[in-house]
């Protein structure tokens, strides 16, 4: 049995709480240093792509806060509470999360895995003690208590088992990025450049289009309807989680994955009649908070009313009209409405116009693309079954129940 210590989470290193630059100087914007945000894919281990890097300038103005390599990050305000990632190079992060950069006594890997749980922790505790929006401050989160493994080298070897999965993990979500832009570069060479056609001008779209395709609304493709939640929605919630899936804009994933494997909530018997039912491989668009993010579903489930549900299409657009949602997604964005969380009116999206070609380029097409999608499902399949196991895992190894 190994030799287990407690800590504060504070002894494990410096602790360090993000800032930002300032948005009124552009010059602070635009340069090669990640600086991470809760908008960012936080569902990997080393956090590599960010959607804002920061200058010279505006790291002059955060220098305290720049993180070397190998530094956790653990979000700490609102609904991502609990988020872990590792800086993979010197990066910055914003006032939302507070950072380990931890001390030559403790495995760095180590300390990530050990804040996945305690993440959650801190989500399900102290994130619960406000009403109004959750934050752990720096020294709250200093004074977390943690039960650590105390030799390095039994770390080191609980991380290195746990890495390796993780590392597979991370080869097949590389592997999909590689399929989905194979994919979408099949889709823009097909109908964005219609190559090989000669073309004609639409005035509907504005552009050339191939001569022999049509125009037609998107209603005529495909029948669109809103999904349903019971009223009031935390009667009908299971808080055992073993009732109907129960899909919420939440579960709109930011990986870019084109499908929806699991759903984090579930609602009871008497609200299934009450909502919209899907079977797996149904395509639904996100409504609200972030419209136009198209998933295919991949379990039977009930819809909120966050979903728009497409459905009774020709099966050869299934795939053709992912694409075409996420073209349109950025005119969806402007003319979504909302104070709150931006919606999307669903009789806007019925009347788009969508380019419908003809039947021998969509069969090509298809042809072309649905290996692609067939081969990303069967790696979020094993994506999905590698993360439980991981997920099984840790706990067990992190406090010495089982030993590598």
């Amino acid at each position: 049995m190994v030799e287990m210590k407690k800590y504060k989470l504070g002894d494990l290193g410096k602790i360090v709480t993000g800032k930002t630059p300032r948005t009124s100087i552009e010059e602070n914007y635009g340069g090669d240093i990640p600086f991470i945000t809760p908008s960012d894919d936080l569902s990997v281990k080393d956090i590599r792509e960010v959607s804002k890097k920061i200058t010279e300038l505006g790291l002059k103005e955060v220098k305290n806060c720049l993180l070397p390599p190998r530094s956790i990050c653990v979000s700490c305000i609102g609904s991502d509470m609990g988020k872990v990632v590792m800086t993979s190079v010197p990066s910055v992060t914003n006032q939302q999360f507070n950072s380990i950069i931890p001390n030559e006594s403790f495995d760095a890997d180590y300390i990530y895995y050990l804040m996945i749980p305690i993440g959650q922790q801190m989500k399900n505790k102290l994130g619960k003690q406000s009403t109004a929006v959750p934050i752990v401050s720096k020294s709250q989160f200093s004074d977390i208590d943690v039960l650590i493994i105390c030799d390095i080298k039994d770390q080191k070897k609980v991380s290195s088992a746990l890495s390796t999965l993780d590392q597979r993990i991370e080869n097949l979500r590389a592997q999909n990025r590689v399929l989905e832009q194979t994919a979408k570069t099949i889709y823009d060479y097909t109908f964005l450049q219609c190559a090989g056609h000669q073309t004609t001008y639409n005035k509907t779209l504005n552009r050339n289009i191939p001569v022999g395709w049509e125009v037609k609304e998107f209603q005529n493709i495909c029948n669109i309807k809103r999904g349903a939640s019971p009223r009031p929605i935390d009667d009908y919630m299971d808080p055992t989680n073993q009732g109907m899936p129960w899909v919420k804009i939440s579960d709109a994933s930011k990986d870019g994955s084109p499908f929806m494997l699991d759903v984090k909530e579930s609602i009871i018997k008497d609200g299934v009649s009450k909502s919209v039912t899907v079977t797996p491989g149904t395509l639904i668009v996100s409504n609200s908070a972030s419209p136009g993010i198209p998933k295919f579903i991949q379990l039977t489930a009930c819809v909120h009313d966050g979903w728009l549900v497409l459905d009774k299409y020709d099966e050869s657009f299934k795939y053709y009209l992912f694409y075409v949602i996420l073209d349109m997604r950025e005119n969806l964005l402007h003319i979504a409405s909302g104070s709150v969380f931006k919606n999307l009116k669903t009789d806007y999206l019925k009347q788009l116009p969508v380019l419908i070609p003809d039947s021998k380029t969509m069969e090509n097409f298809n042809a072309k693309i649905k290996p692609l999608f067939e081969k990303q499902l069967v790696n979020a399949k094993q994506i999905e079954a590698l993360t439980t196991q991981r997920n099984t895992l840790l706990p067990l190894l992190m406090t010495g129940q089982i030993e590598v």
